[in-house]
């Protein structure tokens, strides 16, 4: 089973690469980001991404770190920089859908939906920790639930930044 799951994200994993690498580019030129996020949302149906990013200039005189560190603050949402990947991603879930149970009786996630979440979360990882390296210019990255406390955000935050991003944001992370 894991393998039939893994096998299904594999055939999507290039093209988020391509869709992020292009996202961060177009988010980091001409502009001064320093933060960029992958939001998505916290059920099955709705892991498609959104980038989303922020510069220095849109914090204006503000110090609030709240601003600085919670996506969910910043002004640039991009929502078609992953249109690609998305349309993918929907067929890969639909067929995922169609030949297994995403919950069970208590509208509880069953196993074999935790386990294509858990390898849904660790390709979108695995791509940002590749582009990351490339985009020096944005010194903050995560991979964004709102109003979750899911592993992935806290684990995103540690291994994708380091320095000022780890001291200032950690709080929010714990």
């Amino acid at each position: 089973m894991k393998q039939e799951i893994r096998s299904s994200i594999d055939l999507i994993q290039a093209e988020f690469e391509m869709d992020l690498r292009a996202s961060v580019k177009a988010v980091s030129e001409g502009s001064s980001s320093y933060g960029y996020a992958l939001m998505i949302g916290e059920d099955l149906d709705m892991a498609a991404p959104i980038a989303v990013s922020n510069s220095e200039s849109n914090l204006g005189s503000s110090n609030d770190n709240d601003i600085r560190y919670i996506p969910d603050e910043w002004s640039r949402w991009s929502y078609d920089h992953f249109d690609n990947f998305s349309a993918s991603y929907k067929d890969v879930y639909k067929r995922f859908e169609a030949t297994h149970n995403v919950t069970d009786e208590d509208c509880c996630y069953t196993n074999d939906a935790i386990e294509f979440m858990n390898q849904l979360y660790t390709m979108y990882l695995t791509g940002m920790k590749k582009v990351v390296a490339e985009f020096s210019s944005i010194w903050y990255w995560v991979i964004w639930i709102p109003d979750s406390d899911r592993e992935i955000v806290k684990n995103s935050f540690l291994e994708l930044n380091s320095g000022r991003a780890l001291k200032e944001a950690s709080i929010y992370f714990e």
